[in-house]
């Protein structure tokens, strides 16, 4: 009699946080349909797990709809432009790509992967990653959830998100690697929702020429 009990308290409890979860994804998204644009800092935190070695960087991102810029600060020089369908990363040292994301797996899950967690699509961002939501968490200010990698081809092998409960925007990304690594992007400071961004932070830098801020 007591295993049935305890086997029934369970079942509760998961369809409960189950449920729990899910309303906090709908909150989350229908948050995010108010968000017509959004302007922050953040800082970008990369750890290698086979050198050991932590590498730090900061900019500011720009996000509306389809279209989302990271223009870094440190290092200067370093722009991440994702516009439709269209990848443009830039380097310090004036190196342009442009990948096929159609084409190349790695660059179109990270492309997706960031335009689908700034909008709160957490379904979304768990079906480009081949993954489910396997852990959430309410801390009061905040939602977290975990995302786990089903099948193992590919780089990351888990993501966990954070949002501000408040307004639903993005507050911290964190994208683990198979070798235990880590990119870690957070927000900082102030971030502007719903203000008019200068269409040229979109404009994808090209080779040769320096985007300017």
């Amino acid at each position: 009699m007591k295993k049935i009990l305890l086997t029934l308290f369970a079942a509760v409890m998961v369809f409960t946080i189950s449920a729990q979860q899910q309303e906090a994804m709908n909150n989350i998204l229908k948050l995010n349909a108010k968000v017509k644009n959004f302007e922050g800092t953040f800082s970008r935190e990369v750890y290698l797990k086979a050198t050991g070695n932590t590498t730090k960087s900061s900019g500011t991102l720009y996000f509306q709809g389809t279209k989302l810029s990271m223009i870094y600060s440190d290092p200067k020089g370093e722009i991440l432009v994702l516009d439709g369908t269209n990848f443009t990363q830039a380097k310090p040292d004036g190196k342009v790509q442009t990948p096929n994301i159609e084409k190349l797996e790695m660059f179109h899950n990270l492309h997706y992967t960031l335009l689908y967690s700034m909008a709160g699509k957490i379904s979304d961002v768990a079906k480009e990653n081949e993954g489910k939501v396997t852990g959430f968490k309410d801390n009061g200010k905040q939602y977290v959830f975990t995302i786990t990698k089903d099948k193992k081809r590919g780089l990351i092998s888990q993501l966990v998100l954070t949002y501000d409960k408040k307004d639903g925007t993005l507050q911290s990304m964190k994208m683990v690697d198979k070798a235990g690594g880590y990119s870690l992007y957070t927000f900082t400071g102030a971030k502007k929702i719903n203000t008019t961004i200068d269409a040229a932070k979109f404009v994808a830098p090209k080779k040769g020429r320096e985007k300017k801020n």
